[in-house]
């Protein structure tokens, strides 16, 4: 479910990728390729901007609360990305070397999604009233 809505993300924000042509593992970076530049290239930020739209996307639908998501990506600094809920912050992420973000596989990308999400309905849970039945096929199984 996250990797299919990471999909969409990339589609919604990048305009000039084909459907043909986004698939996850062009979004996988392996460790030995990270670090080899101090640059935040144009696929990162995508990557970046993709993955926390597409963890406040699934919170939207499993809340029926609306998100709204921030990303401050920086050169050779700390970067961020907020994600608020309702108006409830429920996703405050550093990210230390924005030139490296990635995934070493499809899981991991997977259970790092997951993992933000599950944090983030715990958080709303305490602030906001939403039902789990809201929109049940977006639901753990």
């Amino acid at each position: 479910m996250f990797l299919q809505e990471f999909l969409n993300q990339i589609r919604l924000q990048e305009p000039n990728y084909h459907p043909q042509e986004v698939t996850l593992e062009s979004f996988i970076v392996p460790s030995s390729e990270s670090g080899k530049s101090s640059d935040i290239n144009p696929s990162t930020r995508l990557r970046i901007s993709a993955f926390y739209s597409a963890v406040a996307a699934i919170i939207e639908k499993r809340t029926g609360h609306i998100t709204e998501t921030f990303v401050n990506i920086a050169n050779q600094k700390l970067s961020s990305a907020l994600v608020f809920c309702g108006g409830v912050l429920v996703v405050y992420d550093i990210i230390k070397k924005a030139e490296d973000f990635g995934f070493e596989s499809r899981e991991n990308l997977a259970w790092e999604g997951e993992r933000l999400i599950q944090n983030a309905l715990a958080k709303a849970g305490h602030y906001l009233d939403f039902s789990q039945e809201i929109n049940p096929s977006f639901q753990q199984n």
